[in-house]
């Protein structure tokens, strides 16, 4: 099984140039999570109920490839 770590960066923002990168801001992450596991409402409670923000407008996933979603 392959596992991932999932970041969750917030307070900053998503710049494309010279290549994908997240400026500023806060970082926490999950390690060691079971991709296979990931649902969008598990990504979203991380944002509302444990990082304290209201709602989630907008997820940006970082593929290893560099290629954004």
């Amino acid at each position: 099984m392959v596992e991932v770590t999932i970041y969750f960066h917030y307070g900053g923002e998503w710049l494309t140039s010279p290549e994908p990168h997240y400026d500023r801001g806060c970082l926490t992450y999950w390690k060691g999570y079971d991709p296979d596991l990931i649902s969008f409402i598990d990504l979203v409670n991380e944002y509302i109920n444990k990082l304290g923000f209201v709602g989630v407008q907008e997820l940006i996933a970082l593929a290893p490839t560099g290629e954004i979603f």
